[in-house]
């Protein structure tokens, strides 16, 4: 095996592609980008963003840290796939349409991140930068260099910053104008907040009401709540979902209707956690969370009251992939090609 300080490994890696479902996993199409079937060389898969069905992204390149990364693109559901150009450095992709994305570079430290967040109007095809923290401070109008944070756009104005703190509430930052000034929401207190926590995702607005989860990592264990506002995220009060602290997934299919799990129990909230109800569901899943509450992928849980999907990682490491179309009584496994 050859190694490149540009490329990383030059043979010797595993597979790697792409599958495309359009009937709720039936049937799956392999997709994969010509080329990047088999990891190697410049060919590592380092990123993907599917806006829709027909439209999506990919990023390629070596795995060493300066490796150039490219984006290629399709409009047809993968059946063709062009190149767009260079991936402005190592960063995440997000787009609200064909023309309108952002990619996020969020450095690492110690409880801090810099970032430099890069805007695209055409696709893809040009980049330029709009907001930057650098080690240890930030000019006005710019995220806060402590903190470890993600980035999230809803719309072609409208983003958020979450926040992970050690000790004490984790901060929230909304933009709404595409990025280049962000503001501070206020967050009132979680509770044992000396444990420090983390936002579990991005915030979901309908109209003037929002809802996110957010991660307590207390001594005793995990567990998680949600946070609401009714003053379109100017504000932000903790909810607390009954029954035992538990390290719930928070789903927001709406603003209203939210959906925790954990275990093989689904608590399902119409009203913003005024009055909730359990589903006990045929399939225990383990803790579903990790990292800022996602799962191990790219798939969130409901797609609709009825429809919902869950990857989840066995004791093998092996992500599985599962399916309910009953509001969560009954799961079965989806077998992806290649898994």
């Amino acid at each position: 095996m050859g190694v490149d300080s540009e490329t990383g490994p030059l043979s010797g890696g595993g597979a790697q592609g792409v599958e495309l479902t359009v009937d709720g996993g039936v049937s799956w199409s392999d997709v994969t980008p010509p080329g990047l079937t088999v990891q190697g060389g410049r060919h590592w898969i380092s990123g993907f963003f599917a806006l829709n069905a027909d439209d999506a992204w990919v990023t390629y390149g070596g795995v060493g840290s300066e490796a150039r990364q490219t984006i290629i693109a399709t409009t047809d559901g993968g059946r063709a796939w062009r190149v767009i150009g260079p991936e402005p450095r190592w960063c995440e992709l997000d787009f609200v349409s064909i023309s309108n994305g952002w990619c996020p570079a969020i450095g690492a430290a110690p409880g801090s991140a810099t970032v430099t967040l890069y805007r695209t109007t055409d696709g893809a095809h040009s980049w330029r930068v709009i907001s930057r923290t650098s080690i240890g401070g930030s000019a006005p109008g710019t995220l806060p260099y402590g903190g470890d944070k993600e980035i999230d756009f809803r719309s072609v104005t409208v983003g958020w910053a979450v926040f992970e703190a050690p000790i004490g509430t984790a901060q929230l930052f909304e933009t709404e104008d595409a990025g280049r000034t962000w503001v501070a929401r206020h967050v009132a207190p979680a509770p044992h907040s000396r444990d420090g926590g983390m936002f579990a995702g991005e915030p979901v607005l309908n109209g003037r009401y929002g809802a996110v989860g957010y991660n307590i990592d207390r001594r005793a264990g995990s567990r998680t709540i949600v946070y609401m506002t009714t003053d379109r995220g100017r504000n932000w009060h903790p909810v607390i979902p009954p029954g035992p602290a538990e390290p719930w997934l928070v789903d927001t299919l709406t603003a209203r209707r939210w959906r925790l799990f954990y275990g093989n129990q689904i608590l399902v909230t119409g009203n913003m956690g005024r009055t909730w109800r359990t589903i006990t569901s045929n399939h225990r899943s383990p803790a579903l969370f990790y990292a800022y509450n996602s799962p191990t992928g790219p798939v969130a849980p409901f797609a609709s009251d009825e429809v919902g999907w869950v990857v989840q990682t066995e004791p093998t490491s092996v992500n599985t992939l599962w399916r309910t179309r009953d509001g969560g009584n009954q799961w079965y496994r989806v077998t992806i090609p290649g898994t």
